[in-house]
């Protein structure tokens, strides 16, 4: 005899949540909320670009994306022990999305290039629940709002070809 799955058993096992505590859901739930937060308010905010950028503010944005994704595409994996450890090219789709865009607009960028590159990478090896992209691409975000803050209180409103920028990107 089987037992009836309820619609909240269904819901959680389709976006790959039984089986995780609720502590575990909550904390994904607000570094998703940050995340998103982060996203929006680095939009709203007043920024500028670099200056001597040729493309438009949509266009860099755009390109940093497509940056993000493709850093998170060509990781490299490594084993160790019975695990496997990847490593992926974000610190250099944060220079290039940072010199090209409003470096507010990046952790929108990288919620957005990060979670297509994670649901690429899902659908055709890796077969990792929604949850886990969400959770990722969520904490990648917050780690760009990190960057993006320390940089801009390092290097204030200086070009990209300035020791201080230069300064800023390696911190």
């Amino acid at each position: 005899m089987t037992l009836p799955i309820s619609d909240t058993a269904q819901r959680r096992d389709r976006f790959g949540l039984s089986g995780r505590s609720r502590s575990v859901i909550s904390l994904s739930a607000i570094v998703l909320a940050a995340a998103v937060l982060a996203a929006v308010a680095g939009v709203l905010m007043p920024g500028q670009r670099p200056a001597g950028v040729p493309l438009s503010a949509l266009a860099g944005a755009g390109i940093a994306t497509a940056a993000v994704a493709a850093g998170q595409l060509a990781r490299l994996r490594f084993r160790v022990g019975r695990g496997t450890v990847s490593v992926s090219w974000g610190e250099a789709a944060f220079i290039i999305g940072f010199a090209l865009a409003p470096p507010g607009w990046l952790p929108l960028a990288t919620l957005v290039g990060a979670g297509a590159a994670w649901l690429l990478i899902s659908w055709l090896s890796d077969h990792r629940s929604l949850a886990d992209i969400v959770h990722l691409a969520a904490s990648l975000t917050l780690g760009v709002t990190g960057a993006v803050l320390v940089a801009r209180l390092i290097a204030g409103n200086a070009e990209i070809h300035t020791a201080r920028m230069q300064v800023a990107l390696v911190a």
